[in-house]
């Protein structure tokens, strides 16, 4: 148990105030922090290139979110073009260009798929971890492989397109939020 002195260094966690019309001395709490300030720090650590920026993250993911979309339209074109009663009209609509336009189809979703797996991987911070030393690259390759199968698992199928918007629409709530100076996290 404490004995109550204060040393030299320490203060007084109290302060004497005056206070009335009689001149009372009240001891209240001492502020003896103050009004914090807004103070401007950096919120990356390490070296450049060994981290990814909140708002580069959430731009990648929006990127990846997007492709993903893409992908799956060109996925559900190729499905209902040789699926009753769906292919009739697209067929109808195409008539002998149908194998070009789904080949152009396939194309695209290649792509898609190519742009998304390069979006996704940005935005891990993985990409920008290979080489720098501060992660075994062992170990790179099966988190970022986990991650996918996590986040592919959550948003790609074409049936997850209302949680593939609602992350889309906080990621981009989170940059508008960021770039008009509040501080909310993606």
């Amino acid at each position: 148990m404490s004995s109550g002195k204060i040393s030299d260094n320490q203060g007084s966690l109290f302060e004497a105030v005056s206070c009335g019309a009689d001149g009372e001395t009240v001891r209240t709490w001492k502020d003896t922090l103050g009004q914090p300030e807004e103070t401007q720090y950096p919120i990356t650590y390490g070296r450049p290139g060994s981290y990814v920026k909140v708002t580069e993250r959430a731009q990648y993911l929006i990127g990846a979110l997007n492709a993903m979309s893409q992908r799956n339209i060109r996925d559900g074109l190729s499905v209902a073009a040789y699926t009753m009663p769906d292919s009739r009209p697209i067929w109808k609509n195409y008539q002998e260009n149908t194998q070009t336009m789904l080949r152009g189809a396939e194309r695209n979703r290649k792509n898609f798929e190519i742009e998304l797996r390069y979006n996704f991987w940005q935005a891990t911070g993985f990409a920008a971890l290979r080489g720098m030393g501060l992660i075994r690259e062992s170990q790179i390759n099966p988190r970022a492989q986990k991650m996918w199968r996590d986040f592919n698992h959550r948003y790609g199928h074409p049936s997850d397109v209302k949680s593939r918007n609602k992350y889309k629409e906080r990621l981009e709530k989170s940059l508008k939020s960021l770039e008009e100076g509040s501080n909310v996290a993606a």
